[in-house]
C-alpha cells in the first residue's frame, strides 16, 4: 500500500466520523504522542539544584558568579541574591572546584569557641594574643546583634584606645557596626539604642557616644535625620553627636515606656508609637528632685521636658507631662 492510498483511506474514514468523534479521535492522538515527548524532555532537562545559601557578603556572590561564568555553567539566583543554583549535572564537579580553588564562602564568623580551638595562644605575642580575643570579641557580639528581630547579618570592628603617659594625646575606644536588614525595614529607635548599648557594655571603656551604626541601604544611624527621614548626613560635630545621641535616648526610653502602657490596653501588634524629641540645651541645667535621683529614665524625661518648655520667648509651661509646676518630677 503506498503512502498515497493508505491518506485517501484515512480521509475517506475521517469523512464518515461526525464532529464529536473527530474530536475525540484527535485528543487521542495528543495524548498518544505528547505525554511521551513531554516525559522524554522532563527527564532530560537540566534540573536545577541549590549550591550555596544564606550569602550576605557581595564578594562571595561576585566571585561565585564569576567562576560559574568562567566555567560557562548556567545559574540561577534566588531569594534575593542570596541563594545561588546551578543545573544538577554540574553540581558535584563544581562543588569539587570550589573546595580546591578555596571559594567556599564562610557562613558565619569565628566564634570565640572556634578560635580558640584552632588557634593556639601558646607562644604568642601579647599583642597577638589581645588581637586574637578582639577579632572573638567582634564575632561573638555580630552573632548576638543577629538576634534583634528584622536583622540578618552584622558585622562589628571595634578599635581599642590608645594610652599615653600625656594627658590628652590618649584617643578613647570607638565602635563601627554594619547591620543588613530585612529588605522593605529599618532599624526603629529602640533597636539602634539597643545596639549601641550592647557594643559599649561589651567593650570597656566604649561610650555609646563613639558607635557608628549603619546598615547594607547606606543609611547612617548616627547623622542627625537618620532615624526621622532615612537619609544620611555628612559629619556632625562631637557637641551635635552628643545632642543627637541625648536626644536618641530620650525618644527610645519615651517609646519603650508607652508602648509597655498602651500594650497593657490594646494588645501587641495592634498599634504604632512614634515619639519625636527636640532639645534646647542652652538653658541652666535641669534640677532632679529626690525622687528622680540615680533614674537615668527620669533625668532623661527632664531634659526632654526642660528642651519643650525652654523655646525662646515662651514662659516655662507647668502642665508638660514630665514635670508638675513645683519642679517635682512624675514618672510614667
Amino acid at each position: 500500500m503506498t503512502g498515497q492510498g493508505f491518506s485517501s483511506q484515512i480521509k475517506e474514514l475521517l469523512s464518515h466520523l461526525s464532529t464529536a468523534h473527530r474530536v475525540v479521535l484527535g485528543c487521542i492522538a495528543i495524548l498518544a504522542f505528547g505525554v511521551p515527548l513531554l516525559v522524554v524532555w522532563f527527564f532530560s532537562a537540566d534540573r536545577y539544584r541549590v549550591l550555596v545559601s544564606g550569602l550576605h557578603v557581595k564578594t562571595d556572590v561576585a566571585t561565585l558568579k564569576s567562576e560559574l561564568e568562567k566555567q560557562g555553567i548556567p545559574y540561577r539566583l534566588s531569594d534575593g541574591g542570596k541563594t545561588i543554583s546551578v543545573p544538577e549535572r554540574h553540581l558535584a564537579d563544581f562543588r569539587r572546584h570550589m573546595a580546591t580553588e578555596k571559594l567556599m564562602p564562610k557562613k558565619h564568623d569565628m566564634d570565640f569557641r572556634e578560635m580558640m580551638e584552632k588557634q593556639s595562644s601558646i607562644g604568642l605575642f601579647p599583642e597577638l594574643q589581645r588581637m586574637q580575643r578582639l577579632r572573638a570579641l567582634e564575632a561573638e557580639v555580630a552573632k548576638t546583634i543577629t538576634m534583634y528581630e528584622s536583622v540578618e547579618y552584622a558585622r562589628v570592628h571595634i578599635t581599642q584606645p590608645r594610652e599615653s603617659f600625656f594627658k590628652g594625646e590618649g584617643s578613647p575606644a570607638t565602635a563601627s557596626v554594619f547591620v543588613e536588614v530585612t529588605p522593605g525595614t529599618r532599624l526603629t529607635q529602640v533597636q539602634v539604642a539597643a545596639i549601641k548599648s550592647l557594643v559599649s557594655h561589651a567593650v570597656e571603656g566604649l561610650s555609646p557616644l563613639n558607635i557608628t551604626l549603619c546598615d547594607s541601604a547606606g543609611l547612617d544611624y548616627s547623622s542627625p535625620s537618620a532615624t526621622s527621614t532615612g537619609v544620611a548626613s555628612g559629619p556632625i560635630s562631637m557637641s551635635s553627636a552628643r545632642e543627637l545621641e541625648l536626644t536618641r535616648l530620650t525618644e527610645a526610653v519615651f517609646e519603650g515606656k508607652v508602648n509597655a502602657h498602651v500594650r497593657r490596653l490594646l494588645g501587641p501588634d495592634s498599634f504604632a508609637v512614634a515619639v519625636t524629641v527636640e532639645l534646647d540645651l542652652t538653658h541652666r541645667p535641669v534640677e532632679v528632685g529626690p525622687a528622680a535621683r540615680g533614674d537615668p529614665a527620669a533625668t532623661l524625661a527632664g531634659v526632654v521636658v526642660h528642651g519643650h518648655a525652654g523655646r525662646p520667648g515662651q514662659p516655662p509651661c507647668s502642665s508638660i507631662p514630665g514635670r508638675s509646676p513645683r519642679g517635682t518630677w512624675n514618672r510614667l
